[in-house]
């Protein structure tokens, strides 16, 4: 795609997002390789692409950025570990602009959209700083380096239950990162582990007990403290939770304040 298309194809996606007041985000990825950069980046991207219907927009050097139109901002946070996951071991770097950032802006479409740009890639370049690679979504520098926020892993396919604990587990000190099923969650604890796990029991492709178990099967990662949560609260299933030694499991419908509360104890954060 040339830059004049792309930059038009930016305008319009973000003039549709703010008529609709409904979120988008430009992704901007980079990997830390060679001459092969972008074409390995394009084949792991290539199911972020077709899944939410991102469009290529012409980023310099090697870097690549998609344009995820009518995607939440947990989802395109998903969308770079997701492309993180698919590229582990190789350090992945990634920047997102939420367009929503951006509803209030002065300026003509195309000003903002100059300046969503300027925003991915700064944060691309804040990213960037982080040894093993990472996303990064605010310009808040503090909020930029996972070292001084504790990480939480959220593994949850359903796209509402994670934008409501993204938020309030954001709002009480964490770095969140999400995941609709249990492989790319994998990959990803192995790679970079968090603080905490927050898992769905019927999680996709891997459920919750079967990740539960690979975290115990590791030395380095069975110390992670594990929160089980679920529509289903049978006795099997409290069963095999008490067989994996979780001792927190909660049943849906959440309370968000109680699980942001146990978050902030199991890793021993003093709250916000």
């Amino acid at each position: 795609m040339d830059d004049a298309r792309a930059a038009a194809g930016l305008v319009e996606a973000f003039i549709a997002s703010r008529k609709q007041e409904a979120n988008g985000a430009l992704l901007a990825v980079q990997l830390a390789l060679g001459g092969s950069a972008i074409a390995t980046l394009e084949s792991a991207c290539r199911s972020v692409r077709e899944r939410l219907g991102a469009v290529v927009h012409t980023l310099r050097g090697s870097s690549i950025a998609f344009i995820l139109p009518a995607c939440s901002a947990p989802a395109a946070r998903a969308a770079a570990e997701e492309v993180r996951s698919a590229l582990v071991p190789a350090p992945v770097f990634a920047g997102i602009a939420n367009f929503y950032e951006f509803f209030f802006a002065d300026g003509t479409p195309p000003e903002i959209a100059r300046e969503i740009e300027r925003t991915a890639l700064r944060r691309l370049e804040a990213a960037r700083r982080q040894p093993r690679g990472g996303v990064c979504d605010t310009t808040d520098p503090s909020a930029a380096a996972t070292a001084d926020r504790p990480s939480v892993f959220v593994i949850e396919p359903d796209p509402v239950s994670v934008e409501l604990l993204s938020a309030a587990l954001d709002a009480a000190g964490f770095d969140v990162a999400s995941f609709q099923n249990g492989e790319a969650a994998i990959a990803s604890l192995e790679a970079s582990p968090p603080s905490l796990v927050i898992c769905e029991a019927m999680t996709p492709r891997l459920n919750g007990f079967v990740i539960r178990d690979r975290l115990r099967a590791s030395r380095r990662l069975a110390s992670i403290p594990f929160i089980l949560v679920s529509h289903r609260k049978t006795e099997e299933m409290i069963r095999r939770a008490v067989e994996a030694d979780i001792r927190h499991y909660f049943r849906k419908p959440l309370s968000i304040a109680e699980i942001v509360g146990l978050a902030v104890n199991l890793t021993g954060r003093q709250g916000p």
